[in-house]
């Protein structure tokens, strides 16, 4: 059934709108908040903070750029395009520097990218870096392992970042 709190009554079955071609989410380890990577046609790449009842669709005025109140601006937005795939956030203790940051692997350029995010600010980026460039191809996920270091996998490997 859907659940009372349901943002849009008990009359739809839909927690928000507009995601599109989304890769991958993931749970930030504190607040439980949802965030996903969407990938665009020729822009508008983006990594988006999911709550409830949001629109996450094209803009008025697509193809690129233009923004709309009615809209939820993304906290992050590619263009060029990047084909951002896969995200997880960091809890690990392999490098603690990096606890509750946030680390993105795209298909394009093969980066490793990571993210600082104050969640209490409403998932605001406060900077970002890219760890790994371009040396294993098109990347597809990144996950943290239970041994607290972070793999990312491309079409034939699956790899290890170390401190």
């Amino acid at each position: 059934s859907i659940p009372s709190s349901n943002p849009y009554g008990s009359f739809r079955a839909a927690y928000n709108l507009g995601l599109r071609n989304s890769f991958d989410f993931d749970f930030h380890p504190l607040t439980g908040t949802i965030y996903a990577s969407e990938n665009g046609p020729d822009c508008d790449d983006e990594i988006n903070r999911i709550v409830p009842g949001a629109n996450y669709g094209w803009r008025p005025g697509y193809p690129c750029g233009d923004t709309n109140i009615l809209f939820v601006t993304p906290l992050i937005r590619f263009t060029p395009t990047i084909a951002p795939t896969g995200i997880t956030f960091y809890t690990g203790s392999p490098f603690p520097q990096f606890q509750g940051d946030l680390f993105m692997v795209d298909f394009n350029n093969g980066q490793v990218q990571r993210f600082a995010v104050d969640e209490p600010q409403l998932g605001v980026i406060s900077e970002s870096e890219v760890l790994v460039d371009g040396d294993f191809g098109a990347l597809f996920d990144i996950v943290e392992g239970p041994d607290g270091f972070i793999y990312f996998s491309s079409s034939d490997a699956i790899h290890r970042l170390v401190p």
